[in-house]
């Protein structure tokens, strides 16, 4: 089948970007997070109208902000880790049990590098099928400089990052995108202003030994990632091993660069740390599975 017969049969986002992967409530995992959510979103509400004791515009907030933060959790967490399903859903529920704690505390800002960080990742990984479009890069940049400016410089230096590495990252399917490194140095020099003008500098984050040790789980989860399974969406492909190692990389990346801009609230990178931890976590439980597997196959030959 080819890619453009594959796009007439898909979601038609897939027909117009190379970057967005819609909610299909026909796919019996995307259906249990659309409930899942939708069930946060009703506890999130409550919580801000008898708890915390919210107008009906911030109890309203509440349950938008609970619902948005849960499905970009959990859409971070399959790209760092698109082989493992359970991850993304162990992601969701760590987010929800810190919610309470980080969600009065970053007026949104956690959504927008969320968002930011997501869009990065996607970019390298392709997990869609398929390249980022003629349209895409730009649309991208612009919401990287965007992100950047309102919630930090380091959303713009991740796009310069996401941007080069696919221009010059191997992709047999579908080969680079050797223009989006002109995109990749514009983002760069827009990084270099924000950085000189930057009222907040880089400093050290509370609970470092924390971020340390899964920064360090993590930075071994880079190194030891099988080669993946997962299929693109779009062109049905397995992903490139290269490309979704760098991928993961580039979210740990994410996570201690964010951490250390002080004009950034830690409570704001609260929900990148707690998708790593999920990879973390779900990287031991794949490893074993496929090494049960292994075995089997092999007691069975």
């Amino acid at each position: 089948m080819t890619t453009q017969s594959a796009e007439l049969d898909l979601h038609p986002v897939y027909r117009f970007s190379g970057l967005g992967r819609p909610l299909d409530p026909a796919r019996t995992i995307d259906k249990v997070v659309l409930i899942a959510v939708a069930v946060a979103c009703v506890c999130a509400a409550a919580w801000g109208w008898w708890v915390d004791g919210d107008a009906p515009l911030g109890v309203g907030w509440a349950g938008v902000h609970a619902a948005v933060v849960l499905v970009l959790s959990w859409a971070l967490t399959r790209e760092l880790a698109p082989d493992d399903k359970l991850a993304g859903f162990v992601a969701v529920g760590l987010v929800a049990l810190m919610w309470p704690r980080f969600a009065s505390r970053t007026e949104g800002l956690d959504l927008a590098v969320l968002a930011g960080t997501l869009l990065a990742v996607r970019l390298v990984t392709r997990s869609v099928g398929k390249p980022a479009t003629a349209w895409d890069a730009p649309v991208a940049s612009a919401l990287f400089l965007a992100v950047g400016v309102w919630a930090s410089w380091t959303l713009v230096a991740l796009g310069t990052v996401a941007l080069a590495l696919d221009a010059w990252l191997p992709a047999p399917n579908h080969g680079p995108r050797k223009r989006h490194m002109f995109y990749a140095l514009g983002l760069a020099a827009a990084t270099l202003v924000l950085v000189l003008s930057a009222d907040a500098p880089l400093e050290i984050p509370a609970h470092p030994l924390v971020l340390a040790i899964l920064g360090g789980l993590v930075a071994l989860a880079v190194i030891t990632v099988p080669e993946p399974l997962a299929l693109g969406d779009v062109d049905r492909e397995p992903l490139d091993h290269t490309r979704v190692r760098s991928g993961l990389g580039l979210g740990l990346a994410a996570a201690l660069l964010l951490s250390v801009d002080s004009g950034l609230p830690l409570f704001a990178v609260a929900p990148h740390w707690a998708c790593l931890s999920a990879v973390c976590v779900g990287a031991v439980i794949l490893a074993v599975r496929r090494r049960l597997s292994t075995r089997d196959r092999k007691v069975g030959s």
